[in-house]
């Protein structure tokens, strides 16, 4: 597999091209699990919060039990939980689109940096402008809007947390 190019390059721009991958292949790790660690716990709590509630509500079920809960509230908790569960899967989904455009991005402009530094008479040239006419500026700022929906989707299903802890509550008492 065709890892660096090495043919029409100085060692300075071999550097540069090297530093420019591992850059790459850090972003990648880094943001996916950066990602991964702050949505699962929006699984968790959510989905925890309504087989929690749920539970409760099988134990208190009973005719025997003391306490009261509002079955439109105990419905309005689940409810959102459940709303929660759905927005942090549309967030996972906007983190996995956020992804892929930065990823194509720092991708294009690696190619960029291959173009320049193969040999003049090298058969890669054409695939590397092909690949090199996506528009970096549209990939980096699709990327940054996919991440702010991202990170608006983690806020919603954590009010809708909060909201579904509200109304178990309310619920109860």
């Amino acid at each position: 597999m065709w890892k660096t190019p090495n043919r029409g390059a100085d060692p300075a721009e071999l550097a540069v091209y090297q530093g420019q991958r591992a850059h790459e292949l850090e972003l990648n790790r880094a943001t996916s699990a950066f990602e991964h660690a702050l949505l699962s716990p929006l699984f968790i709590l959510n989905g925890g919060g309504a087989v929690a509630f749920l539970t409760l509500l099988g134990a208190t079920s009973s005719k025997d039990s003391s306490l009261q809960i509002s079955p439109s509230s105990a419905a309005w908790a689940v409810g959102l939980w459940a709303t929660g569960l759905f927005v942090a899967a549309v967030g996972v989904l906007f983190a996995y689109l956020s992804q892929r455009s930065l990823s194509r991005a720092v991708r294009h402009r690696r190619s960029l940096i291959e173009h320049a530094m193969l040999a003049p008479d090298s058969r890669l040239h054409p695939v590397l402008l092909e690949v090199g006419a996506v528009d970096l500026t549209q990939l980096m700022k699709r990327g940054r809007r996919q991440q702010l929906e991202w990170l608006t989707s983690v806020a919603v299903s954590l009010a809708l947390f909060v909201a579904g802890a509200a109304a178990a509550a309310v619920a109860v008492i």
